[in-house]
């Protein structure tokens, strides 16, 4: 079941169309809910905020993620991150499982521009929708073993990518130069 549904995932992230932005009433939906204090995207700072607004506003793709998200058990906290690694633009980290929630912290190198943060975001967040759809995984070891199977292009240990957040992080980057 959990293969279908990133199958699914993937296929819908190349099949929908592309350039279109999302629908007036999604994006004020998708507003109030990421002000909203019970929000599953969770901004550390004024200028996440800003670009989380910018990309729901902007990208259709990215609006479904995080429409997706808010369905969801797993809250994700993003933050910039000037000290990643200079070869890292942007992680995922499955922090814990409390209270019937998954938490996640996304993390996006500090110095890139407004764009670029949204395309990383929005590849983080499929990622953090591939885990949201596999409620087995729920810990460091279950993460490791989720991505050791579907997971492609492994750059180092503990370092996975999927198809589908490629997919993703590229629709946004290009949902975002068409909305310009």
């Amino acid at each position: 079941m959990q293969l279908l549904s990133l199958v699914m995932s993937a296929v819908m992230a190349i099949a929908a169309p592309i350039g279109d932005a999302p629908a007036p009433s999604l994006v004020s939906d998708l507003h109030r809910a990421l002000m909203a204090p019970d929000r599953r995207v969770r901004a550390k700072d004024a200028r996440v905020t800003t670009a989380l607004l910018d990309g729901v506003r902007r990208s259709r793709t990215f609006a479904h993620l995080v429409a997706a998200l808010e369905r969801s058990d797993v809250i994700v906290y993003i933050e910039l991150a000037p000290d990643l690694p200079t070869t890292t633009q942007g992680r995922l980290a499955l922090v814990s499982k409390r209270r019937g929630h998954r938490y996640m912290r996304i993390q996006v190198q500090a110095f890139l521009g407004t764009d670029h943060i949204i395309s990383i975001i929005g590849h983080e967040l499929q990622h953090a929708l591939e885990i949201a759809r596999a409620p087995s995984v729920y810990d460091e070891s279950t993460l490791r073993k989720f991505y050791e199977r579907i997971g492609v292009g492994r750059t180092a240990m503990h370092e996975f990518d999927t198809e589908a957040a490629r997919i993703a992080g590229d629709r946004v980057r290009l949902e975002l130069r068409r909305a310009s």
